[in-house]
């Protein structure tokens, strides 16, 4: 599942990872670093052209370094076992994911806000995804109980402090 933060200096995705192959749920918090440092190193030069100095602390390299001790590290939220992932593909199957559809969207105006992602990949290629924005399916909570209850983590990764 991912959610993507507004109103930040970097735009990022938070991603929790429910792996079935190697029975681990992951956080990451992921940017673009490459890209964002291009955008950032024209900015720069750009600056540079026009004022002919930038704050000494701020070059390009900075900002890499910065992005790159942020961002893309996974860090283990829980392991936990082949039965465990059985019992709550079954349950969660049972309580009606299936009956999501692929978008839900609030009719409010929201000025500014995230909005929510969960995707699920199958052996075989197929996927179930389903977006969120200020809108859910009733049986939501249901199923992030489910994911609780089995494996002792819901559906929001950890967010790191971002400025």
């Amino acid at each position: 599942m991912e959610t993507t933060e507004g109103m930040t200096d970097v735009p990022y995705r938070d991603t929790r990872t429910f792996d079935f192959t190697a029975w681990t749920v992951t956080d990451d918090c992921v940017a673009d670093i490459e890209g964002l440092v291009e955008k950032f190193r024209q900015s720069y030069e750009h600056y540079l052209e026009e004022y002919g100095e930038y704050p000494e602390d701020e070059t390009p390299e900075s900002y890499e370094k910065k992005l790159k001790e942020r961002f893309n590290h996974p860090s283990l939220v829980v392991e936990f076992t082949e039965q465990q992932g059985v019992t709550l593909l079954e349950t969660i199957i049972a309580d009606g994911i299936y009956t999501w559809q692929d978008e839900y969207e609030t009719r409010y105006t929201v000025h500014d806000g995230g909005s929510e992602t969960i995707t699920i990949w199958f052996s075989d290629g197929t996927e179930k995804s389903t977006y969120f924005y200020f809108a859910y399916p009733k049986n939501y909570g249901k199923i992030e109980s489910d994911f609780e209850d089995i494996l002792k983590v819901g559906f929001q990764p950890y967010s790191p402090v971002v400025e």
